[in-house]
C-alpha cells in the first residue's frame, strides 16, 4: 500500500455493516458459522481520514469460507481539503492478525478511475487490494488490538483497514468492540487449528 510519511491531523469516520455493534455471540462455545457471521457483521466496512496533505477513503468487505477470510480493500486518494480543516488527537483501536506464512494475495491493482476523475489528469487513481488469510495458520498471540493516535508518526490514516505482506488490519473507534472482535477472532482461529507460538 502507498505510504505517505507525514504528521497527520485527521478526522476519521468508521461504520460496520451492522447498523450499531452487537453483543459477542450469546452462546459460551459458539461455532466457527456463528463467530465468522459475528465477525463479519461487525468489522469495519468503511474508513474516512483526512489532513492538509492527505484525504482518504477506504471501503472493505469480508467473505469467510470456512477456515479462510477474503478480505477486499479500496483506497481512494481524494484531493487534499482546505488548510485548517480537520481535528486531531483522534484516538483509534487497531485490531491486528498475521498469519505465520503471511497473506496469500489475490488481486492487487489501481481501479478504473470514476469519470470525474477521467478529467483530472492529477487525480490519483483508487488502488484495490485482495488477500486472504489461513484462520488456521494464524498466531494466536498476534491477535492484538492497540490504541493508536491519528496525526502520530506510528501511525497513517491509510492504513486503517490494511492489507500488508504479513497482516491484515481493522480499525474501530470503540475500545469495547475492539475488544470483542479480537475475542471472536481468537474463536474463529482456535476452532480452525491455530495455536499459540510454544516460545
Amino acid at each position: 500500500m502507498v505510504r505517505f510519511l507525514v504528521a497527520l491531523s485527521a478526522t476519521i469516520v468508521l461504520s460496520t455493516a451492522a447498523s450499531s455493534a452487537q453483543l459477542y455471540p450469546p452462546s459460551s462455545s459458539p461455532s466457527l458459522q456463528e463467530t465468522t457471521k459475528w465477525l463479519a457483521e461487525n468489522l469495519p466496512i468503511s474508513f474516512t481520514g483526512f489532513d492538509e496533505t492527505m484525504n482518504v477513503m477506504q471501503r472493505a468487505s469480508y467473505d469467510f469460507h470456512g477456515c479462510t477470510l477474503t478480505m477486499r480493500v479500496t483506497t481512494h486518494f481524494l484531493p487534499p481539503l482546505p488548510p485548517g480543516v480537520g481535528a486531531s488527537g483522534a484516538i483509534l483501536y487497531w485490531l491486528q492478525v498475521e498469519p505465520r506464512s503471511g497473506l496469500d494475495f489475490g488481486t492487487e491493482e489501481l481501479a478504473v478511475p470514476d469519470d470525474e476523475a477521467r478529467s483530472d489528469t492529477n487525480a490519483i487513481r483508487p488502488l484495490y487490494e485482495e488477500a486472504r488469510v489461513s484462520l488456521s495458520n494464524v498466531r494466536l498471540g498476534s491477535i492484538v488490538v492497540k490504541r493508536v493516535v491519528v496525526g502520530s508518526p506510528d501511525f497513517s490514516v491509510n492504513d486503517a483497514l490494511n492489507v500488508a505482506p504479513k497482516l491484515v488490519a481493522f480499525a474501530v473507534r470503540d475500545s469495547t468492540l475492539a475488544a470483542r472482535l479480537a475475542k471472536a477472532m481468537r474463536r474463529a482461529a482456535q476452532l480452525c487449528g491455530a495455536r499459540d507460538d510454544p516460545f
